[in-house]
This record gives structure tokens, C-alpha cells and sequence, in this order.
């Protein structure tokens, strides 16, 4: 669904301003979305007065078929001097969107003199992207790498001897093997939707933070002139700190570059300096919209299926060709003593779950490679890629 979204900001509402507006409004495509400070009062969603421009503005939206979402809670902190019932921020959209929104106010500003709004839209027929687990789900620095060799070897004990028809069941079980052992000893990361802290931020900034927040829950509580004028002292002086500290790291971060500085690592900070966000997550888990594309870009006209390449060559024990033969244990101990960690397969499992397992899960492990590449069988997951593509 396309929606048309409208943002406005009317420091003083006139009917000549409205007329526009509604002309504005009139000539964009429905369904609308509209949110600005708009500075007309009215009762009607919540402000304690009604001003004199406010019943030309119901007017022009009635006349427009749409509808105000403002439930009636405060969109703007205001000092103990004014009416706390001052609802400036206006919501407002098409009816068929209306039935589908969920709006509500935080309870704090965050050193701003407006409330955050917060508005879901749901429609069964937008698509929806779900969150992205990450790849490399555990902590490897945290690992418990002595426990975690001396429990695979433990389970490693207790597999059967290896031959040609019963290979890839164990192989699938040696995988489990290390996934569970792992998850005894490797605590594991969690995929976050949050946005990241700037490379400003500190604990300092933090304790600032929390301190505003306190404050101002203070004067909500109690909105007295000392707590008012607290929490307005407090929210300046975080206001002043968050800019030094932005304003020090950034000359820091420019006296750090060189001639010899990568434009990636330069274009990365500069985007984490600006706050800019982007989501690991797909705009949307609807391959039809991209696949067609994407896989003219990526694959040739034609390519061999796996029907036509499935099986490997399978090794004869006979042959004088030493690049035949199978691995040894110093081969595969001197791949091991070469590997760095890099993003995991579809199965999940890292290179150091291989390095750091004990001698009798890297021997099982040679065993299984050794059997498979006899069998000229590969597992399936084997024969699969994971592509990302960057749109």
C-alpha cells in the first residue's frame, strides 16, 4: 500500500494558511498521513481551550474526510505557569488507515519541550520483514574454550566407528555434538533491533541522561517552580555536555585520518557521527519483489543443475596420485593452525569450534571428512550457498 505522509509546522494558524493547507492536502493521493505542530487548540482532542482558528481547522478536516488519532494526553512540556492539558501535535490520516494505527505519548522528552509520539500502523497487506538473527551467534572471546574441548571429547568418545553407509548420519551428529557443547560453554550473542550509542557516547553521557530523566519525572510528579526550574538547569547542562562530547570526539576522529585512511572506515564513522540507522533487515522478506532481478544480475543464462553434478568422483584407495589420497593429520592440523574466524555457513558453526575442540573431536572430525570424501557424497548443505545480496 502507498501512503501519502505530510509533515507540518504552523507557527501562526490564519484562515488563509488552512485554505491552503486544504488545498495542499486535497491534491495528494489517498491514503494520507499527516503529523505537525500545527498550534490550534481545541477541546475536542484534548487542549483545555478551544482558540479562535480551531473550529475552521475541524471544519477543513471534516471537509477533507479525515481523522485526528490524538487520544487527548499532553504532546508538549510546559512550564507550571501554563495549562499541562497542551496538545500542540497533531496526528492526522485517512480513515481506512485510522482502524490500523496504535498512538500514544512517552512520558519523557528527552531534554526536548515536546513528548515523543509513537504510532504503529499495521496492514495485513504491507509486508512484513522480520529480524535477522545474527550469523555468528556466540561470543567467542567469552568462550570457555578448556571446558568446552574436554566436553566434546567426552561426546566425541561415544560415537560408533565410522563407515560408508553410516557417514552422514553421523556427520549430522557430529555437528549437533559441537552446537550442544557450545551452547554449554560459548554464551551467545542476541540479535538487537536497538540503534547503537554514537562513538561519542560515554558513561558520563549516560549518567547525564539517567539524571534528566529523574529530574523531569520529578517535575511531572510534582510541578512545582524549584522542580521546574531543576529539571530545566539539568536538561541545558546534559544539552551542553552532549555537544563537547560530540564536538571532542569529532576532532579526535578528524586527527586520526591520514592519506592512507580507508574511505569505507572514513564513510562509516562519518554515518555513525550523524546518527544515520540502517537496519539489517530487508525492507521486505517478499523475494518476488527483487529475485527476477537480482538473480538476472548474479546467474549466467545457463548453468549445470544439480541433477547434473550431484556426485563427486569417488576416490579409489588404488590410485598412485598422492593429490588422491586422503588427508592427514598434519594436513589437517596445519589448515587448523591457519583458520580465522569469518562468518559461519547455514549451520552456525565458526572455525574456532574446530580449533579449540580436543584431539579426539579433531580426530572424529578427519574421520568424517575423510569418509565423505571417499563416498564422493557430499552432504546437501554443502551444495548450498549463502548469498547476500546488497540492493
Amino acid at each position: 500500500m502507498n501512503i501519502s505522509f505530510l509533515s507540518l509546522y504552523i507557527s501562526h494558524p490564519n484562515i488563509s494558511i488552512l485554505s491552503e493547507l486544504e488545498t495542499i492536502i486535497s491534491s495528494l493521493p489517498p491514503p494520507i498521513f499527516i503529523l505537525g505542530d500545527l498550534n490550534i487548540h481545541h477541546t475536542s482532542w484534548g487542549s483545555y481551550y478551544c482558540d479562535q482558528i480551531s473550529p475552521y481547522f475541524l471544519d477543513s478536516i471534516d471537509n477533507l474526510n479525515l481523522v485526528i488519532l490524538n487520544d487527548g494526553s499532553p504532546t508538549r512540556r510546559v512550564s507550571p505557569f501554563q495549562n499541562p492539558k497542551s496538545e500542540v501535535d497533531l496526528s492526522i490520516c485517512s480513515p481506512s488507515l485510522s482502524s490500523h494505527i496504535i498512538w500514544y505519548t512517552l512520558h519523557n522528552t528527552f531534554g526536548s519541550d515536546h513528548f515523543p509520539i509513537i504510532i504503529s500502523l499495521s496492514l495485513s497487506s504491507l509486508p512484513v520483514s522480520l529480524p535477522n538473527s545474527p550469523r555468528l551467534k556466540y561470543k567467542l572471546s567469552k568462550a570457555d574454550w578448556s571446558l568446552f574441548s574436554s566436553t566434546t571429547d567426552a561426546e566425541s568418545q561415544n560415537f560408533p566407528p565410522i563407515n560408508m553407509y553410516n557417514v552422514h548420519s553421523l556427520y549430522n551428529n557430529f555437528k549437533n555434538c559441537l552446537l550442544r557443547c557450545a551452547n554449554l560453554c560459548v554464551p551467545q550473542n542476541v540479535g538487537r533491533t536497538r540503534i547503537s550509542s554514537p562513538p561519542w557516547w560515554d558513561s558520563e553521557c549516560s549518567k547525564a541522561c539517567k539524571n534528566r530523566k529523574e529530574t523531569e519525572r520529578a517535575y511531572s510528579a510534582s510541578m512545582t517552580i524549584e522542580n521546574y526550574m531543576k529539571y530545566k538547569n539539568v536538561a541545558a547542562a546534559t544539552t551542553r555536555l552532549f555537544l563537547q562530547k560530540k564536538k571532542l570526539s569529532w576532532r579526535h576522529f578528524c586527527e586520526s585520518l591520514s592519506p592512507s585512511s580507508s574511505p569505507s572506515v572514513v564513510w562509516t564513522n562519518i554515518r555513525k557521527f550523524c546518527g544515520s540507522f540502517s537496519p539489517n533487515s530487508p525492507t521486505s522478506n517478499d523475494p518476488s519483489l527483487w529475485l527476477n532481478s537480482f538473480a538476472q544480475r548474479l546467474a549466467p543464462p545457463y548453468v549445470p543443475s544439480l541433477e547434473e553434478s550431484k556426485v563427486f568422483p569417488s576416490i579409489s584407495l588404488s590410485t598412485s596420485d598422492k593429490f588422491d589420497s586422503l588427508f592427514s593429520w598434519e594436513e589437517f592440523q596445519l589448515v587448523l593452525d591457519s583458520l580465522e574466524d569469518s562468518t559461519p555457513g547455514p549451520d552456525g558453526i565458526p572455525y574456532s569450534f574446530f580449533v579449540k575442540s580436543g584431539p579426539c573431536t579433531k580426530k572424529l572430525c578427519l574421520d568424517v571428512i575423510n569418509s565423505i570424501y571417499l563416498t564422493g557424497v557430499p552432504p546437501e548443505e554443502w551444495k548450498t550457498q549463502v548469498i547476500l545480496p546488497i540492493l
